[in-house]
C-alpha cells in the first residue's frame, strides 16, 4: 500500500516503483478530497472545480503511473463511492468509463457495484459521498477494472503523427508562406507513416515523405532525454557554490529518471520496431505547453521539423535516388544545408535562435545515435561531418545557453564515463571541447 500525493512530482516514488515493478495490478480506492483541497495551489493548477474534478485528476495521474509500471495484461482497479439506484449508476458509470479510457491503451474488464451500509453506532465515523450529484439511496462502492494492453510504437506516437504535417511550418513561422508557395507549390505532398524500423525518407517523384512509427518513437525518446539532461545541467550549473567546479554531475538524477532506458529503447528501435517498454512515460500531446511533457513535445517537434525539412529538401531539389553512393552523399549534404538554413537563417539573434538551435542539436544527437547502432551508411555523410556543417551555421555567442545545453546532452548520452574538464569553461569552450570528443567517438572509417 502506497500513501502519496500523485499530483505532485515524486522522484522517490517513481524510483521505488521502478525498483519493485513491473506490477500485476494497481488499485485506487475511494478517491476524493477534503473541501480544503479546493483552495490549494495544486487544485488551482489543475483548475479543479470541486471534489469530482479533483478525483478525476487523481485517477488520470494514477492511470499514467499504472501504464508506466504494469506488466502487459496487468490490471487497474478504480473504486469510488456512490449512492442511488444500483443498476442506473452501474450503467451510467460504465458509459462514462468507456469514454474516459478511449485514449488509453487499456480495455474495460468490468464495472460492478458493491452495496454497503454505513455504521450507525454512536460515535462511528460515516463516510459520505462528496460529489455534488449525490442522490439519496443505497450507498455502494463502484469498482472499475481495466486491463493494460501491450503498447505498440504506433499506438504511442499516433497522436504525434497527426501533428507532424504542421511542424515544418511551425519551426520557422516567418517562412511558412515561402514554404507553402516556393517549396510545396501547387502539387500534392504527403507524409505517410510506415510500420518498420526507425527511419525517415523521401520519394522524390511522388512528393512523398515517409516516417516510421519506430522513428517517431525513437526521436521522441531522444527528445525526452535531451530535455531532461538540459534541464538538469542548467539547474546544476547555476546552483549556489558551483562556480569554479570542475564539472556538473547529475548521475543520480539520470538514474532516478531512468534516462538510460529511453536511450536504450531509442537504439533498439533503429534495429526493429518494438513495443513501448513498461516503465517509460508515454508521449502526451494534450500536455500544456509549459508543462514538462509539453516542453518535451516542443523539443521533439522541433527536431522532427529539421528531419522533415531535410527530406523536403530532397524533393525540392529533385534529387536522384539511384545515383552511386558517393554522389548521393552530396545530395544528403545539400538536404542538410536546406534544413539547417531554413530553420536558422531568419531566426534573429535572441532566444528564438537559441531554442531553434537546441532543436537542430537534438536532431543531430539522434543522427549520432542512429550511426552508433546502424553503422556508417556509404550513401550518407558521416554523422560527425553533418554535425560540423550544422554547428558552423548555429552562429551563437560564447555564453550561449544552447551551446551549454548541447555539451551536457552529448556528454551524458555519448561520453558519460570520460573525466570532466579540468576547469569550469564558457559554454563555447565546453561545446568546442565536446565537438572534439565527438570526432574521437565517431571517427570516419
Amino acid at each position: 500500500m502506497v500513501n502519496a500525493d500523485v499530483l505532485i512530482a515524486d522522484a522517490a516514488l517513481e524510483r521505488w516503483l521502478r525498483q519493485n515493478g513491473p506490477f500485476d495490478a494497481v488499485t485506487l480506492w475511494f478517491t476524493g478530497g477534503h473541501k480544503a483541497r479546493s483552495i490549494t495551489k495544486i487544485a488551482q493548477r489543475i483548475r479543479a472545480q470541486g471534489d469530482e474534478s479533483f478525483r478525476w485528476a487523481i485517477e488520470d495521474e494514477v492511470m499514467e503511473i499504472a501504464l508506466r509500471h504494469l506488466r502487459p495484461g496487468g490490471l487497474v482497479q478504480l473504486v469510488i463511492r456512490a449512492s442511488g439506484d444500483i443498476e442506473v449508476l452501474r450503467r451510467d458509470f460504465e458509459a462514462h468509463r468507456r469514454a474516459a479510457i478511449a485514449n488509453y491503451p487499456v480495455e474495460l474488464v468490468s464495472v460492478r457495484c458493491y452495496p454497503y451500509s454505513e455504521p450507525t453506532s454512536p460515535g462511528a465515523i460515516v463516510m459520505r459521498v462528496a460529489d455534488s450529484g449525490f442522490v439519496p439511496g443505497q450507498t455502494m462502492a463502484l469498482s472499475t477494472v481495466l486491463r493494460a494492453h501491450d503498447v505498440s510504437s504506433e499506438a504511442a506516437t499516433a497522436e504525434l503523427f497527426k501533428l507532424a504535417n504542421r511542424t515544418p511550418f511551425n519551426i520557422a513561422p516567418e517562412r511558412a508562406e515561402a514554404l507553402a508557395k516556393e517549396v510545396f507549390g501547387t502539387g500534392a505532398w504527403t507524409i505517410t507513416p510506415v510500420a518498420s524500423a526507425a527511419s525517415f525518407w523521401a520519394s522524390v517523384d511522388q512528393k512523398a515523405i515517409y516516417v516510421t512509427w519506430a522513428g517517431l518513437a525513437s526521436l521522441w525518446s531522444m527528445a525526452y532525454v535531451a530535455y531532461n539532461v538540459m534541464q538538469m545541467g542548467s539547474m546544476a550549473s547555476r546552483a549556489q557554490g558551483l562556480k569554479g567546479a570542475v564539472g556538473v554531475d547529475f548521475g543520480r538524477q539520470w538514474h532516478e529518471l531512468n534516462l538510460q532506458e529511453y536511450v536504450d529503447y531509442a537504439k533498439r528501435l533503429i534495429w526493429t520496431d518494438r513495443s513501448w517498454p513498461v516503465g517509460l512515460a508515454l508521449p502526451n500531446t494534450q500536455a500544456p505547453p509549459t508543462s514538462h511533457d509539453g516542453k518535451v513535445n516542443n523539443l521533439f517537434f522541433g527536431a522532427l521539423s529539421w528531419i522533415l525539412l531535410h527530406e523536403i529538401g530532397h524533393v525540392h531539389h529533385g534529387h536522384d535516388p539511384f545515383l552511386p553512393a558517393g554522389q548521393m552523399v552530396g545530395q544528403e549534404v545539400q538536404a542538410d544545408d536546406f534544413a539547417t538554413s531554413w530553420v536558422l537563417d531568419d531566426a534573429g539573434s535572441g532566444l528564438d535562435r537559441e531554442f531553434r538551435a537546441l532543436m537542430v542539436i537534438t536532431a543531430l544527437a539522434w543522427l549520432f545515435l542512429f550511426e552508433s547502432v546502424g553503422g556508417q551508411d556509404p550513401s550518407h555523410p558521416r554523422a560527425i561531418h553533418r554535425f560540423r556543417a550544422a554547428a558552423a551555421k548555429l552562429d551563437l555567442g560564447d555564453r550561449s545557453p544552447a551551446l551549454e545545453n548541447a555539451s551536457y546532452l552529448f556528454k551524458a548520452v555519448f561520453d558519460p564515463t570520460a573525466a570532466p574538464p579540468r576547469k569550469r569553461e564558457t559554454p563555447r569552450e565546453a561545446f568546442d571541447s565536446m565537438a572534439h570528443r565527438l570526432g574521437v567517438l565517431f571517427p570516419v572509417r
